[in-house]
């Protein structure tokens, strides 16, 4: 933990000290240096952003959409990519801290300019227009708007299907992508026959891909066959399922023996998803093997890296928390319980946007593990206060988290009338 916190200290003061250097030299000669003192602006954005310093990430992202701004209305042929980029990356800020008017109004206007670069010279932009209508796509399936998000995916499918063809090195691995977030946005909607298609055909592509350069592809066709995997466990297929777990599984350990620091991570979510399928179809010591495969990687992760990791060893505990009061282990339930809500709890404090749902869901399984086990004071404190956070979150957006907050009355009159 202390090495990583002191490489992120020093990432952050070379990052400082270039942009104190290229402010003053953009404040001396602004014609020459403001582009690269936005740049540099844009860089250090995505650096808080990766390190959850999300006040200084939208700061310095707004400093640099200001200067792109003014710099794209006096030459618009040089700088107007530069601003549709900087839209983007505004959107998917937005849309990471739930803040999703000024997502969609960020997306939209990159949408706008990549339009007009794409009509004016598709060879060169029509890749960058696929690629704002791919973001699009996920945020509009983020915030329900189904029709709209279908739209933007098949018009970046559309694009990707006609670039790979003359040029499928450059293109395919995007069209692969594509495909999968389309089977996807399918799955959610229930379409599936046609996610299948579409996860079949992205599979189809990685694994040739794979083939050909297995370490360039071979992580994004494991990441295809966890897709899959999920695909044919919701659609009851479970021997395809297992089938498409386990090859994710042997390529994840595989690449994290070579390479722990990056792979690690995939691996315990590949077992933390075989854990789930092993649940439910009943094979318990199966299931609480991958869960504590998960739980050991993730203790590590967090260890060293709280700020990444803590959430995903949390959403863990709190799996093996369900899990133990499955198989009637209350002692082991309580304790995963106890400590995801105590990760949730710290996290949704210092970033209440962004993990005040997961606390509410917390506190919600709780309240139902103390009912399950007639503790009736503990289960109606962690009902009421679940009760209280989905309340607030159904005021400020009320389209994401009014069937929460709909449930959580509902489970909590039924408790009532019950005691």
């Amino acid at each position: 933990m202390e090495n990583i916190q002191f490489e992120s200290n020093l990432a952050e003061k070379r990052y400082l000290r270039l942009l104190e250097i290229t402010e003053r030299l953009a404040k001396a000669n602004p014609a020459q240096f403001e582009s690269d003192l936005a740049a540099r602006l844009m860089n250090l954005g995505l650096f808080y952003y990766t390190v959850q310093n999300m006040p200084e990430a939208e700061t310095m992202y707004l400093r640099s959409l200001e200067i792109y701004e003014r710099l794209a209305k006096a030459n618009p042929a040089q700088f107007e990519p530069d601003l549709a980029g900087t839209l983007v990356n505004l959107g998917n800020f937005y849309s990471n801290v739930q803040k999703m008017p000024e997502a969609e109004t960020m997306y939209l206007r990159s949408l706008e300019i990549r339009e007009r670069l794409a009509k004016a010279n598709p060879a060169q932009f029509e890749s960058d227009l696929a690629a704002t209508l791919m973001n699009l796509g996920i945020f509009y399936k983020t915030v329900q708007k189904m029709p709209e998000a279908e739209t933007m995916y098949l018009r970046s499918l559309e694009i990707y299907e006609r670039a790979a063809t003359p040029n499928p090195a450059q293109f395919e691995p995007y069209l692969a992508a594509t495909l999968m977030n389309l089977g996807n946005f399918y799955a959610a909607v229930q379409k599936m026959s046609e996610a299948e298609t579409m996860y079949l055909r992205s599979l189809e592509i990685k694994e040739r891909l794979a083939k050909a350069n297995p370490a360039q592809f071979k992580p994004n066709l494991a990441a295809t066959l966890m897709n899959l995997g999920v695909f044919y466990s919701d659609v009851q297929k479970m021997p395809k399922a297992e089938t498409m777990y386990l090859r994710a599984l042997d390529i994840y350990e595989r690449l994290a023996k070579a390479n722990p620091a990056q792979f690690e991570p995939d691996l315990a979510m590949t077992a933390m998803n075989l854990g789930i399928f092993y649940r439910t179809v009943q094979k318990m010591s199966e299931a609480e093997t991958m869960y504590r495969r998960s739980l050991e990687i993730y203790e590590r992760l967090a260890k060293a890296n709280p700020a990444q990791f803590e959430p995903d060893l949390a959403t863990t505990l709190m799996n093996l928390g369900v899990f133990y009061s499955a198989v009637r282990n209350m002692p082991e339930a309580e304790t995963m319980y106890r400590r995801s809500l105590e990760i949730y709890e710290r996290l949704a404090k210092a970033n209440p946007a962004q993990f005040e749902p997961d606390l509410a869901r917390t506190l919600m399984n709780l309240g139902n593990f103390y009912s399950a086990v007639r503790n009736m004071p503990e289960a109606e404190t962690m009902y009421r206060r679940s009760l209280e956070i989905y309340e607030r979150l159904a005021k400020a957006n009320p389209a994401q988290f009014e069937p929460y907050l709909a449930r959580t009355r509902i489970i909590l009159n039924y408790f009532y009338e019950t005691v």
